[in-house]
């Protein structure tokens, strides 16, 4: 995006996902909440590539799962800039 940005401000650049949302079960609250769940996991991709930075959901479950992204100086702002 960046770079299309720089070859021609009027370029228009954005993706295409294929969505098929995850529906719960039934109304009790745990299917409800699995499916949210499933839902965002769903959502994650697109909104760090749409937004050019971790949604806090998925910083939560990194968290809660020990995972670590290892970020170096300047990576952040690479991610947001290119979108």
């Amino acid at each position: 995006v960046k770079i299309g940005k720089m070859i021609n401000q009027n370029f228009k650049i954005g993706s295409m996902i294929s969505y098929v949302p995850i529906y719960p079960y039934s109304c009790h609250p745990k299917d409800m909440m699995k499916a949210q769940i499933k839902n965002r996991l769903r959502y994650f991709f697109p909104d760090v590539q749409v937004r050019g930075y971790y949604p806090s959901y998925a910083k939560k479950m990194f968290e809660q799962k020990g995972y670590h992204i290892g970020w170096q100086d300047g990576d952040e702002e690479i991610l947001r800039e290119g979108v």
